[in-house]
């Protein structure tokens, strides 16, 4: 089975161009198993043996993927740290409300 790495999920897209450009083939070779050697990649063989069979869970792995929560936590914190030079009377209530969303959301991701 022939995989092309325009096809792959983002996260192993991402990789799979990484060692492409490492080992400096073409961006024009698209299908994964001429796109660059294998067996000279920090993944080993293996690994992308069953990145080709479409077995991505062997990624997940060596690569754990940020939790959506952490995420959607991470811009919550930088858009209420964006906000902090505006805050007025007004906006205090807006603004607290904001940091108890925060404060909730690390509370469902810690299973409290």
């Amino acid at each position: 089975m022939s995989r092309y790495i325009s096809k792959l999920p983002p996260e192993i897209r991402e990789l799979a161009e990484k060692r492409r450009s490492e080992q400096m083939f073409p961006k024009e070779i698209d299908i994964l198993v001429r796109a660059f050697n294998w067996f000279i990649t920090p993944e080993g063989i293996e690994f992308w043996r069953e990145i080709n069979k479409e077995n991505y869970s062997v990624f997940y792995s060596p690569y754990p993927q940020k939790d959506k929560l952490d995420e959607l936590i991470d811009w919550m914190v930088k858009e209420a740290s964006n906000f902090e030079g505006q805050r007025t009377q007004y906006l205090d209530g807006i603004y607290d409300a904001f940091w108890g969303c925060i404060n909730k959301a690390k509370e469902i991701k810690d299973g409290k």
